[in-house]
This record gives structure tokens, sequence and C-alpha cells, in this order.
């Protein structure tokens, strides 16, 4: 990907059941996103971003679908830490990590109940 709005590229940062963003893409996009957006912006875009999608008709997928987003957020979270740990000093960004280990204690919890 050479080019393309800011949201096309958040858009491709998002990781989804059948892509996950590569690790070169994902410390370029960080390090020239925050000429223009906030890093908390744009956790906050990808986290809005990566439920947003409409529930499906059965719950065992929606389910099974939520594991897979909230284990792929995680890796990216992981990876963004290791590429610009200074980026968590700022309690907007730790905010959004908080909402995001909440809802995977939440999907973790439904995934058992539904087991």
């Amino acid at each position: 990907m050479a080019t393309g709005s800011i949201d096309g590229l958040i858009r491709h940062l998002v990781p989804a059941e059948s892509h996950y963003p590569d690790r070169a893409f994902t410390f370029a996009f960080l390090l020239a996103s925050r000429l223009h957006v906030p890093p908390h912006e744009v956790l906050n875009r990808v986290f809005t971003l990566a439920f947003a999608t409409s529930p499906p008709h059965f719950y065992q997928y929606k389910v099974e679908r939520e594991i897979q987003t909230v284990s792929n957020l995680i890796h990216l979270l992981g990876e963004w830490t290791q590429l610009f740990p200074y980026d968590f000093r700022d309690e907007r960004m730790m905010a959004h990590v908080r909402a995001i280990t909440e809802r995977s204690v939440q999907v973790d919890s439904d995934s058992v109940r539904s087991n």
C-alpha cells in the first residue's frame, strides 16, 4: 500500500479474521500517522472499527468472532508497545487499553458460558 486516506489506512491497521497488518505497515503507519492524528485517537478508531461490524445471527459464531478480534487486538497492542512504548504513557491511551482489557474479559466469560 502506497497511499490512502487516513481513515482507509486506519481500516487497514484494524486486524480482522482474514487480515492482519504486517509489521512493516504497522510501524510505518504508526510513525507517520502521528503527524495528523494523535496515537490515542488512532487506537480509539481501531478499537471502534474492530467491533463495528453487524452481529451475525448465530450467537456461537459471534462469540468465536469476538474471541478472534480480541486476540488480534491484543497482538496489535503488543506490537505497538514494542514499537512505540512512550505512546502508552498517555492516560488517554491507557483508557483505551483498559477498555480493550475489559472487552477481552467479557468475551472470555461469554465463551466460557457458551461452552
